[in-house]
């Protein structure tokens, strides 16, 4: 793993039940899994997490990167310009909301159906299922919900007053006093890792291929890393590559031209970061690109 001398690996007897953490820890993946001070309300859960491979700082302190990621996210929050009601999200019975459930061994996200609100009392939805189509939802559960409408992507903070069985499985959750809103623009680029193919093109023919990481993606354009030497400044690419968006697999494999090239941090190989502008966009791979820049920006909100 990337920097793992900049952190410790856990284990059980570092950790106890109901006792805040006296630093942030991260999954096996180096992504912050829970926050200093949060806490875990048993031991399975602190088995579970220390088997899949849970770490902290040297430091017990948040990288650079991580606090401004988290400054933004706070100012982001207090906002009151990016707060609307629910109401605003003109939401239908149907459609697809995005829940993170708030677990202390990690957040669990699911995909789930409207079934109807009643302003200021409810909102109700399908309830996410589990291994074994058990419901993992408890009354009381912090959860986060997130969805799109429009050109705007919403995300409110709730928990389950209710969770009920019959006649299928469904939440009661509580209505927000507000919710967050972004604005989806239409060059707005996220943050990917997506291994894909890149050919250079003459005369509209594919010729000789290379692998890319696709590290960045809008509607507009991208950015991938690869070796100096495959391609020169304003020289013609297609970009092919494989995702899944809302369970469903895609294969766009969109024309683009080559923008600017920079070699990345010593230590890479002789990598180099191509950022290129996407062209003569088929109607299927805009959709796809949306799809993807969407779903992402969702997990976000």
């Amino acid at each position: 793993m990337a920097n793992d001398d900049l952190f410790i690996l856990l284990t059980a007897a570092d950790l106890s039940v109901g006792k805040p953490l006296p630093w942030h820890i991260y999954d096996n993946d180096k992504t912050l899994l829970l926050r200093e001070g949060d806490v875990f309300d048993t031991q399975e859960q602190i088995d579970n997490a220390v088997n899949n491979g849970l770490y902290r700082r040297q430091s017990g302190i948040l990288t650079k990167n991580d606090r401004e990621l988290e400054l933004d996210s706070r100012a982001r929050l207090d906002d009151v310009s990016l707060r609307g009601k629910f109401e605003e999200m003109s939401a239908k019975v149907g459609d697809l909301l995005l829940l993170q459930v708030k677990a202390a061994y990690g957040d669990e996200r699911c995909k789930v159906r409207l079934m109807g609100f009643v302003v200021g009392k409810t909102v109700i939805t399908e309830a996410p299922r589990g291994v074994g189509n058990n419901v993992n939802v408890r009354e009381e559960q912090a959860i986060i919900v997130r969805s799109f409408s429009g050109k705007l992507a919403y995300g409110f903070s709730t928990h389950a007053v209710k969770v009920c069985s019959t006649p299928l499985p469904y939440l009661h959750l509580a209505y927000p006093e507000f919710v967050h809103k972004v604005p989806v623009r239409e060059s707005t680029r996220v943050t990917f890792s997506i291994i894909g193919t890149a050919s250079k093109l003459e005369d509209e023919t594919d010729t000789e291929s290379f692998s890319v990481l696709i590290v960045d993606i809008s509607t507009t354009g991208a950015a991938f890393m690869a070796p100096g030497s495959v391609a020169d400044r304003d020289s013609a690419l297609r970009i092919a590559f494989r995702v899944k968006i809302q369970d469903i697999e895609v294969m766009p494999a969109v024309e683009c031209i080559v923008r600017s090239c920079a070699p990345v941090e010593s230590g890479s190989n002789g990598k180099h970061r191509f950022g290129v502008q996407f062209r003569n966009l088929k109607t299927q791979d805009l959709l796809a690109l949306q799809g993807m820049v969407y779903q992402k920006m969702l997990e976000q909100v």
